[in-house]
C-alpha cells in the first residue's frame, strides 16, 4: 500500500454495525437482481443429464454419494455441485424453483464474502464495499447463477472466498492459528471438489503472504520457504479432484493443429473476456470459434491480451499501487485455467464469474483514489464516491437484467443463441425444443434456415420429414447425419437414435433388408433403444435380440 492508499484507508473507517449494514445490503441487491430467475426453468443443456435425468441425486445414500465422487456427469466432473443437486431433490423433488433458489442465495451471499475478504485485504471497508458491490452486479454472473447446471461457478467461489477470509484470520496470529488454517484448507479442497479450476488462486495465497508481510517489521517477516511449506496442504487437499479431472475431462480445439494457432485462439478469447467484461461484448451462451490470421501485424494484436496483463500488473507492482496489483493478479489468476488448458468450450461467460472480481477491485481502487482526498470534507468525498461508482454499476445492472430472461427456458435460451450465434447447436437446440413442444412447422424452419447444421440438426430434420411422409428427405438426412458424425461424434444412444430414424425411413421406401440391418445397427449401438426393439420383432420376432440382463 503506498503513502496514498494509506492515509485514505486511515481516513474510511466503517464501524462493525455499519459493515454488517453493507454486507446485508450486498446481500440483498443479489436477491432482488435475481429474485425473478426463481421463476424459471431447468434448460435443456445439461440440465437434462446433470439434474433432471440423473439417478445419483435422487437419495442421500452412501451408494449415490461414491457414484457422485467416482465418475463424472456429461463427461464433466463436479461433485461437490451434485451433492448439492441431492439436497435439492431431497427438499425440492424435481420442482426448479427449488434448484434456482439455493444458486440464487449462494450468490447473493458470495457478495457479502467478497466484501468481508476484501476488507480483510485491503484495510478499506469503503473501497472493498464498492468492488463488491460492482461485482455483485456484473453481467457475467448471468450465466453462472440463472443456469442450475452452472452452479458450480458460484459454490467454488463461495468456498474459496470462504477460504481466503479464513486463511487471513490465521496469519493474524503470530504463529498461523491452526483451527483457522485447517478450515481454510478445507474450504480450499471443498472448493477444487465444486470446481478444479479455483486451484489456480493457491497462487493469491502467496501473494497474500507477500502483501501481508509487508505490514510487518522486517523481523516478523517469514521466509519464502514457510510460506511454500504452508501451502501444501492446499495442494494436497485439491489433488484427488486434479487426478478424476484429468481422466474424465475431454479436452482439445477443435481445428487448432498448431501450438502458434493455440495461442491466437487464446488471445482472442483475451480480446473476447476484455469486451465481456467491459459491457462492450453482449453475453452468449455460445461463443462462435474465432478467425486465425498469421498475418504479423494482426497476429502480434490478437497475442496482446496474453502479455498486457502481466505486464500491467509488474508495474502496479513496482510502483506500490498494491489495490491494482492485486486486482489485476485475480483476475490473471482466474483466468489461468480457461486460458491455459484445451478446454473443449474456448471461451464462456462463466469462467468470469469469479475473475470479475479482479476488474471490480481495480475499478474501486480507482474510484477510491478519486474519491477520498484528505483535504475535502469527508461527506463529500462520499458523494463523489457514490457518483463515480453509480455509473458502472448502473451500466452492469442494466446489462444483467436485460440479459437474464434469456434463461427463462430452453425456448428463450435457444432463440437467443440463435440470434447471437452461427453454432448449429444453437439451432439444433432450438428445433428439439419446438419438437417437443409439436411445433413442426417452427422447428423445421428454423433447422432448414441454419446457416450451419450438424448432426442433431439433419436428425431433427429427418424426424420432422418422416412425420410428414417425406420418406427421401428423411433418408436423405439420415445419410448426411452419418457424414457429419465424423467430426460431430455422438454419444452411442444418440446414435442408435439415428438408425432408428434411418430404418424407418428405409422401411417406407421399401427396403426391407437395409431397414433390418440399421434396426440391429440401433440396438447393437444401444439395447434398451425400445422403440428400435419393438419394430425388429413386428418384422421378424427371431431377429430381435433378447433384452440387456438387468
Amino acid at each position: 500500500m503506498n503513502a496514498v492508499e494509506a492515509d485514505a484507508a486511515g481516513a474510511m473507517a466503517l464501524s462493525p454495525r455499519a459493515r454488517a449494514v453493507a454486507a446485508c445490503a450486498l446481500f440483498a441487491i443479489g436477491l432482488c437482481l435475481y429474485g425473478r430467475t426463481l421463476h424459471y426453468d431447468f434448460v435443456d443443456w445439461d440440465d437434462t443429464a446433470q439434474v433432471v435425468e440423473n439417478p445419483w441425486i435422487r437419495s442421500l445414500s452412501l451408494d449415490h454419494l461414491e457414484s457422485i465422487f467416482t465418475q463424472p456427469v456429461v463427461a464433466s466432473y463436479f461433485p461437490l455441485q451434485s451433492v448439492t443437486f441431492m439436497l435439492d431433490y431431497a427438499l425440492w423433488g424435481l420442482d426448479p424453483r427449488g434448484f434456482h433458489a439455493q444458486s440464487l442465495l449462494i450468490n447473493a451471499l458470495n457478495a457479502a464474502l467478497a466484501f468481508w475478504v476484501l476488507t480483510r485485504l485491503t484495510r478499506n471497508p469503503e473501497l472493498a464495499f464498492i468492488a463488491a458491490l460492482l461485482w455483485s452486479v456484473h453481467h457475467t454472473h448471468v450465466e453462472a447463477v440463472a443456469w442450475v447446471s452452472a452452479r458450480k461457478e458460484v459454490l467454488s467461489s463461495a468456498l474459496l472466498l470462504l477460504s481466503l477470509g479464513t486463511y487471513l484470520r490465521a496469519r493474524r496470529s503470530e504463529a498461523l492459528h491452526r483451527p483457522a488454517y485447517a478450515a481454510s484448507v478445507l474450504l480450499f479442497g471443498l472448493a477444487a471438489a465444486a470446481k478444479l479450476t479455483v486451484a489456480s488462486y493457491l497462487l493469491f495465497f502467496l501473494l497474500v503472504d507477500r502483501f501481508e508481510d509487508a505490514h510487518l517489521a522486517p523481523e516478523q517477516r517469514r521466509s519464502i520457504f514457510y510460506h511454500l511449506s504452508t501451502k501444501l496442504p492446499y495442494l494436497v487437499a485439491a489433488l484427488p479432484f486434479v487426478w478424476v479431472n484429468v481422466r474424465f475431462q475431454p479436452v482439445g480445439l477443435l481445428g487448432v493443429t498448431t501450438g502458434f494457432d493455440y495461442m491466437l485462439v487464446r488471445g482472442q478469447a483475451g480480446w473476447r473476456y476484455l469486451w465481456l467484461l467491459l459491457g462492450l461484448l453482449p453475453g452468449q451462451p455460445i461463443y462462435d470459434p474465432p478467425p486465425i490470421s498469421h498475418d504479423p501485424y494482426l497476429a502480434t494484436a490478437t497475442l496482446l491480451p496474453l502479455v498486457v496483463p502481466p505486464v500491467a500488473f509488474a508495474i502496479a507492482l513496482w510502483r506500490r499501487y498494491t489495490n491494482v496489483a492485486s486486482g489485476l493478479a485475480w483476475l490473471i489468476i482466474g483466468l489461468l485455467a480457461p486460458l491455459a488448458f484445451p478446454l473443449v468450450t474456448y471461451m464462456a461467460d462463466r469462467y468470469l464469474y469469479l475473475p470479475s472480481l479482479g476488474l471490480c477491485w481495480v475499478l474501486a481502487a480507482a474510484i477510491s483514489k478519486l474519491a477520498f482526498v484528505p483535504w475535502r470534507l469527508r461527506a463529500l468525498n462520499v458523494v463523489v464516491a457514490l457518483l463515480l461508482t453509480a455509473a458502472p454499476a448502473l451500466w452492469f445492472a442494466g446489462l444483467t437484467w436485460h440479459y437474464t430472461p434469456a434463461w427463462r427456458n430452453s425456448e428463450s435460451l435457444w432463440t437467443y443463441a440463435v440470434a447471437t450465434s452461427r453454432d448449429d447447436r444453437a439451432a439444433s437446440a432450438l428445433s428439439a425444443e419446438l419438437i417437443r413442444q409439436s411445433r413442426f412447422e417452427e422447428a423445421e424452419r428454423v433447422q432448414t434456415q441454419a446457416s450451419l447444421i450438424g448432426t442433431a440438426g439433419y436428425m431433427n430434420l429427418a424426424f420432422l420429414y418422416l412425420r410428414r411422409d417425406q420418406f427421401e428427405k428423411a433418408l436423405h438426412a439420415t445419410d448426411q447425419a452419418i457424414e457429419t458424425l465424423r467430426v460431430q461424434p455422438l454419444p452411442r444412444e444418440d446414435r442408435s437414435k439415428l438408425m432408428f430414424l434411418r430404418a424407418t425411413a428405409l422401411a417406407n421406401l421399401q427396403h426391407p433388408a437395409e431397414a433390418m440391418t440399421a434396426l440391429r445397427n440401433a440396438l447393437e449401438l444401444d439395447p434398451n433403444n425400445a422403440s428400435a426393439r419393438a419394430t425388429l420383432e413386428a418384422i421378424e420376432p427371431s431377429a430381435a435380440p433378447g433384452p440387456p440382463a438387468p
